[in-house]
């Protein structure tokens, strides 16, 4: 006696096993390796309507799928990320810089004041608008004054500048 009852019992069964094991990889090798259909041919399917209800390609079952969803840099609803500061509020005020040129006197006996304000030249009587609200008050040899209707006073000498802060628009 080579082999106990209980032995040849599981000598068969290791062995149909390896036998269907065999079986099913040589079953499996002759789809794959014979039987390959022909990739070049596209495949022609007929409209939507004659086809039966649960008969759909895999390109239309998957069309509105994104596989791979992008997922965006900075998620909020990540509890690791804080939040991005806010935005810093707008400015309310603009500083305009002023600057007195010198004046001269029309043939009526006027004078005139020269200003450039931020590149801009202006010329004009007492009562100009120079920047937004401020008007030319006063014009004499060495200085002008520049007054707002909300009593903003600025002297301005001759060849001189002055930084106004205006309301931002």
């Amino acid at each position: 006696m080579l082999f106990t009852e209980l032995q040849k019992k599981l000598l068969l069964v290791l062995g149909l096993s390896l036998w269907l094991i065999g079986l099913g990889s040589k079953i499996s090798l002759d789809f794959f390796l014979n039987q390959q259909p022909d990739i070049s041919k596209k495949m022609v399917l007929p409209p939507l309507e004659k086809r039966h209800e649960f008969c759909y390609s895999i390109n239309e079952i998957f069309k509105d799928t994104n596989i791979f969803p992008r997922i965006p840099i900075n998620n909020s609803n990540n509890p690791f990320i804080p939040p991005p500061p806010p935005a810093p509020p707008k400015p309310k005020t603009k500083t305009v810089t002023v600057t007195y040129s010198g004046f001269f006197i029309t043939t009526h006996g006027e004078k005139w004041a020269v200003v450039y304000s931020e590149n801009n030249l202006i010329t004009g009587p007492v009562g100009t608008t120079v920047v937004d609200d401020f008007k030319i008050t006063n014009i004499t040899d060495e200085s002008i004054v520049i007054a707002s209707s909300s009593t903003n006073l600025f002297k301005i000498n001759f060849k001189d500048s002055a930084r106004i802060e205006i309301p931002v628009k």
